[in-house]
């Protein structure tokens, strides 16, 4: 106005089965260091990698303690090089059934748009508030996911009564609030609102590949993320003016910056 990111080289090197180990291992620590926290998974879900499986177990901890509506929140393209950072935020009824919600990123995108018309249809309110580019190289990103945040919980119309966040701890907010490492892989609502930032940005990306500078850099395909095809654009042509500048600090061949 991310959560925890894998590093792109270690992730090429790792298995499945050790990423979701991993995931296993520090998730359970982080349960564990916080045995008074609802949504606490015992053992056996943890040898099962339940955690892949988003649940309403915290949801539901927290609804039996009085607070109807729980806001689940998450981002989509803090870690691009180009295009607007996409924070949601979605409330989820009490007496909503089990869906067959996942992190967005385990999702295909048929499959995001399926389950972001479930959404719509069954969140008590949801939102999802865009940071432009200009925005994240004036604040940072940091200050930007705060602030996009912030705007995507007041575009709620409804107030929530207890905040749950993939990853972080939202600032100057008097709204209690838990942060929950792996959160879209535990909380349903944190993984409804992954799926929110996720589609709303990919459209935001893709309309944005159309244009002629979206075309010249593949925006459309690459979503402005740093695929190798990407920054050799933009070793070839500059940045545009939809590329952070503090994000694209690698080594470039052409170092003119142009605005399209």
């Amino acid at each position: 106005m991310r959560r925890f990111l894998w590093d792109a080289n270690q992730t090429k090197q790792l298995t499945m089965r050790t990423i979701k180990s991993q995931i296993r291992a520090k998730t359970s620590a982080y349960h564990l260091s916080h045995p008074n926290q609802p949504g606490r998974h015992n053992n056996k879900d943890a040898r099962r990698c339940d955690f892949i499986i988003p649940t309403l177990e915290v949801e539901q901890e927290l609804w039996n303690q009085g607070y109807k509506h729980v806001c689940g929140l998450d981002e989509a393209g803090r870690g691009a090089l180009a295009g607007p950072l996409v924070c949601a935020a979605v409330i989820l009824p009490n007496k909503t059934k089990p869906l067959p919600f996942r992190d967005s990123k385990d999702l295909k995108s048929e499959d995001r748009e399926k389950m972001f018309e479930i959404i719509k249809r069954e969140a008590v309110a949801w939102s999802a508030a865009e940071i432009c580019v200009s925005d994240i190289d004036k604040f940072g990103i940091q200050t930007a996911t705060y602030l996009a945040f912030n705007t995507a919980i007041k575009s709620l119309g409804v107030n929530p009564h207890f905040l749950l966040i993939d990853y972080y701890r939202l600032p100057a907010t008097q709204i209690k609030q838990r942060s929950l490492k792996y959160g879209d892989r535990i909380s349903m609502s944190i993984a409804a609102a992954s799926i929110v930032a996720k589609v709303t940005r990919d459209k935001i990306m893709i309309d944005l590949g159309q244009t002629k500078v979206g075309l010249k850099y593949d925006l459309g395909d690459n979503l402005g993320y740093g695929t190798k095809n990407h920054k050799a654009k933009i070793n070839k042509f500059g940045m545009s003016a939809n590329h952070r500048k503090n994000f694209c600090k690698f080594d470039f061949k052409a170092q003119k910056s142009f605005n399209f």
